[in-house]
């Protein structure tokens, strides 16, 4: 359509792509390891199933549902963000990033969840607390210092697929 070689295309649109997954991935993180963790910790109370619940709805609904939802309540009803952009910006790059950010952070929620209780349970952390070391100590220097490298190992596996969705 454009006439022009399509590695020139690619390296064209590079930017803007780098830029929404550089952003969808930061709200993941914003969104899922905290919601993870205490998610792991608060293991079966009221919280922890509205957790599981949201995440649950958020990696059911298609991506390209989310985004049409968020641009008819954000774009359309509350004229918040634009629908259209032409040039890579904040205002531009927020609901496509979100649309990303939900499904991604939804299945991040709940792959950290189970990380954390996996930790939890193992034997170095009763042994820290029959030792007296405080909980919150055990569970950022210990617990989630041990979790962080699978939750890394998945994060780089995703970003290959996030780059050449988006």
């Amino acid at each position: 359509m454009t006439k022009k070689p399509v590695l020139d295309v690619l390296w064209e649109n590079l930017p803007g792509t780098i830029y929404l997954a550089l952003a969808s991935l930061s709200l993941m993180l914003i969104i899922s390891l905290p919601l993870g963790v205490y998610s792991a910790v608060k293991k079966g109370s009221y919280a922890d199933n509205i957790i599981r619940f949201i995440t649950f709805i958020g990696i059911s609904m298609p991506g390209f549902w989310v985004g049409l939802i968020l641009l008819w309540v954000f774009g359309l009803k509350l004229d918040l963000l634009p629908i259209v952009g032409g040039e890579i910006g904040l205002d531009t790059i927020i609901l496509p990033a979100l649309t990303l950010a939900i499904g991604m952070a939804s299945k991040y929620t709940r792959q950290v969840r189970t990380i954390v209780l996996e930790e939890l349970n193992k034997d170095y952390v009763i042994a820290a607390y029959a030792r007296g070391i405080g909980y919150k100590t055990v569970l950022f220097k210990s617990v989630f210092r041990c979790s962080i490298m699978t939750i890394i190992t998945l994060l780089t596996l995703s970003i290959a697929s996030l780059l050449g969705g988006t």
